[in-house]
């Protein structure tokens, strides 16, 4: 019985829908889908965010830009790492980093390894943070034997 006045009630309503209402509705719908098959939305293929880091190296206490000096890029998540030099005036950048914790690490001949940690926010403008590094002579001992 149930299934009789299903059928009655769907019997009316075919009876009651217009034909024009019917083409219409289907002309609409395919051209929607349509335009959504064709566009380019961002919704579909957006571009991954990422950030990075520049900064100069200096010696501490007098300013002096520190050329050749290797700066790593550690992320603490997965594990990847990336290197750069510093050119001749100090200055050094490294760009498409994954958001995250990075340990950013200096090293230099003469001078005392810098590690700092640094945080690179998820940001749509692909931004560089500052990273200003000053590392210190390594004191040099003389040992003289007789």
């Amino acid at each position: 019985m149930l299934l009789l006045i299903n059928f009655n009630a769907f019997r009316v309503f075919w009876r009651n829908f217009n034909q024009q209402q019917l083409i219409s509705s289907a002309f609409i719908f395919i051209f929607l889908l349509s335009v959504l098959a064709v566009s380019k939305a961002p919704v579909f293929a957006q571009s991954p965010v990422t950030g990075g880091f520049e900064g100069k190296v200096r010696e501490k206490g007098t300013g002096t830009p520190l050329a050749g000096a290797v700066v790593e890029f550690i992320n603490n998540a997965n594990g990847f790492q990336t290197a750069k030099r510093s050119d001749q005036n100090g200055d050094f950048r490294q760009n498409t980093l994954q958001p995250g914790v990075y340990l950013i690490r200096v090293t230099l001949a003469g001078y005392k390894t810098k590690e700092k940690s640094q945080e690179l926010y998820a940001t749509r403008s692909n931004a560089l943070v500052p990273v200003p590094v000053e590392l210190e002579k390594e004191e040099t001992v003389a040992v003289v034997t007789t």
